[in-house]
C-alpha cells in the first residue's frame, strides 16, 4: 500500500511538471487574468504618478510585462510566463515601498508638485524639467542614498514652485498678452509705442506680484485687471489707427463728419453740416453743458408729480411681479422638495445655483477608465429623467468631472465621454427625446473639494446635471 501511494504521488508530480513545462498554444484564462492584473497595476501606478517616485522599479515592471506577453505569444511554457508575471509583481511591490519612503523624506517636494499640477503647470517645460529632477531624487531613494535626496530636495521643490507661479502668470495674464500681440499687428501700432511700453510694465508688475503672492489672488488680481483693461484700450486705439491708415482722407473725413452730425441732431435746432470738425465738437460740448440746466427748468411741482407717477407705475409693476413670483416660487419649491426626496445622499445632491437646479450625481459607479453607464446606476439616471420632466425643462447641461489623478487631456476626454453616455441614456427616455442638452467634459478643472485626500477626490469624480429652471417658472 505504501509503495502504491508513493507511485501515485510520483505520477501526480510528473503530470504537474509536464503541464507547467508544456508549451502554450494559447494563453489560458487564468494566465490572461494574471497578466491583466499586472498590466492594470502598472497603469494605475502611472496614473497616480508613482512611476516618478520609483522609476527603476516601474521600468522593470513594464519590462517584465512585455517579456511575459512576448513569451506567451512565442509559445513558451506556463512556468516561464508565470515567472515574468511574478517578477513584474515583485518590482511593483518594491515600487510601493519606495513610494512610501518618498512620501516620508521628500513630502514637501511632492506637495509642491501637486500644487503646481493643480494650477495647470503640467504642460509647461519647467514642470517637466522639475519632474526629471524629481526622478533623480527618487532614484537616490531607490538606492537608499537618502542623504543625497535630502540634499537636493529643496532645489527641486523650488523648481515646482517656479512652474506653479509660471502657470498662474500664464493663465491670469493670457488676455493682456494676447491683446498686446494683437495690437502690435495693426497698421499704425507704432503710434502707440508709449502705451505699449506702459502695458508691458504693468504686465511685468503683475508677474512680480503673482510671484510674491501666488496663494493670495486678492493681492495680485487688481494689477492683473488693470493690465487687461489697458490691453483692451490699446487694441481699440490700434484698430482705429489702422482704419485711418487704410482709408482715404476723404472716407475718414466723411465718416467722422456724418457721425458727429448724428450725435448733434438731437441737440441742434438747425443743421450743423457746414461746420468744421473742431467747431462741431465744440458745439456738442457746449450743448451738453445745458443738460443739467434743462432738467432744473422743470418746476418742483412738475418734478414731484412726475416722480409720483413713476413710483406708482414701478410699485404696480413690482406688485404684479411679486404676486406672480410668489405663486411660482411656492410651486417650484414643492417640485424641488419632491426631487430632493427622490435621491439618497449616496446617489445625488440637489441644490440651487442662481436660477439653475443642480443634480450632483455622486453615485454613478463608473468603472476605472470607462465611460459606459453601469447597469446598477441606471436607476439613478431614471430619477434624473423624472426630475427633468417634473421641472418641465428642455435646457440642460450635462457636466463630466474628474479628480486630478492622471493627465489633464486623459481626464478631460474621459469626463466628456461619461457626460455623453449620461446624455444618451436620458435621450433614450421617450419623454425626453427632444431634450435640448449641452455636454461638457471639464476634467479636473472644476473641483468641489481639494484633491489632496481620497474623500476629496471622490467628491470631485462626479457628473453634474445643470437644469435651467427659469424657463420652467415662466411657463
Amino acid at each position: 500500500m505504501k509503495n502504491y501511494k508513493l507511485l501515485t504521488l510520483g505520477l501526480a508530480l510528473s503530470m504537474y511538471g509536464c503541464a507547467t513545462n508544456e508549451k502554450m498554444t494559447s494563453i489560458s484564462p487564468d494566465m490572461q487574468a494574471s497578466m491583466d492584473t499586472l498590466d492594470s497595476r502598472i497603469e494605475s501606478k502611472k496614473t497616480v504618478g508613482h512611476n516618478l517616485l520609483s522609476p527603476n522599479q516601474f521600468s522593470e515592471s513594464k519590462k517584465a510585462y512585455k517579456d511575459a506577453m512576448d513569451a506567451a505569444k512565442s509559445g513558451a511554457t506556463m512556468a516561464e510566463v508565470k515567472k515574468f508575471v511574478d517578477d513584474g509583481m515583485m518590482h511593483l511591490d518594491m515600487l510601493e515601498k519606495n513610494v512610501e519612503l518618498s512620501k516620508v523624506h521628500i513630502k514637501e517636494v511632492l506637495n509642491a508638485r501637486q500644487e503646481a499640477f493643480n494650477e495647470g503647470a503640467y504642460g509647461l517645460d519647467s514642470f517637466k524639467e522639475a519632474e526629471e529632477d524629481l526622478k533623480d531624487l527618487a532614484e537616490n531613494i531607490e538606492e537608499k542614498d537618502i542623504n543625497e535626496a535630502l540634499k537636493d530636495k529643496d532645489a527641486v521643490k523650488r523648481l515646482f514652485v517656479a512652474s506653479e507661479i509660471e502657470a498662474i502668470q500664464t493663465r491670469e495674464l493670457k488676455i493682456a498678452n494676447e491683446n498686446l500681440k494683437r495690437a502690435d499687428k495693426y497698421d499704425g501700432a507704432d503710434s502707440f509705442d508709449k502705451e505699449m511700453s506702459d502695458l508691458k510694465k504693468d504686465i511685468d508688475s503683475s508677474k512680480t506680484l503673482i510671484s510674491r503672492y501666488k496663494d493670495s489672488p486678492e493681492k495680485y488680481m487688481p494689477s492683473v485687471d488693470k493690465a487687461i483693461m489697458k490691453s483692451k484700450k490699446l487694441v481699440a486705439l490700434s484698430m482705429t489707427a489702422s482704419w485711418i491708415e487704410n482709408n482715404s482722407t476723404r472716407d475718414v473725413t466723411m465718416k467722422i463728419s456724418n457721425d458727429l452730425n448724428d450725435i448733434s441732431n438731437p441737440l441742434a435746432s438747425e443743421s450743423i453740416n457746414d461746420l468744421a470738425y473742431t467747431d462741431k465738437v465744440s458745439f456738442i460740448k457746449a450743448q451738453t453743458k445745458y443738460v443739467p440746466f434743462l432738467r432744473s427748468e422743470l418746476t418742483k411741482t412738475q418734478v414731484a408729480n412726475l416722480n409720483k407717477k413713476m413710483k406708482l407705475a414701478n410699485l404696480e409693476s413690482k406688485n404684479e411681479n411679486l404676486n406672480s413670483e410668489l405663486t411660482q416660487s411656492k410651486e417650484f419649491k414643492a417640485k424641488l422638495s419632491k426631487i430632493r426626496q427622490k435621491f439618497s445622499k449616496d446617489e445625488a445632491e440637489v441644490f440651487m445655483q442662481g436660477d439653475k437646479v443642480i443634480i450632483r450625481l455622486v453615485g454613478l459607479n463608473f468603472a476605472v477608465g470607462k465611460s459606459d453607464v453601469p447597469a446598477n446606476s441606471k436607476a439613478i439616471l431614471n430619477k434624473v429623467a423624472e426630475s427633468i420632466k417634473d421641472l418641465n425643462s428642455r435646457d440642460v447641461e450635462i457636466q463630466g468631472h474628474t479628480d486630478s489623478t492622471g493627465g489633464a487631456l486623459m481626464n478631460e476626454k474621459l469626463s466628456e465621454k461619461r457626460a455623453i453616455s449620461v446624455n444618451k441614456f436620458l435621450k433614450s427616455k421617450g419623454e425626453l427625446t427632444n431634450l435640448d442638452t449641452q455636454v461638457v467634459g471639464y476634467g479636473f478643472r472644476k473641483p468641489v473639494n481639494q484633491n489632496k485626500s481620497e474623500s476629496g477626490r471622490l467628491q470631485n469624480r462626479r457628473v453634474d446635471i445643470v437644469i435651467d429652471s427659469a424657463r420652467n417658472l415662466s411657463e
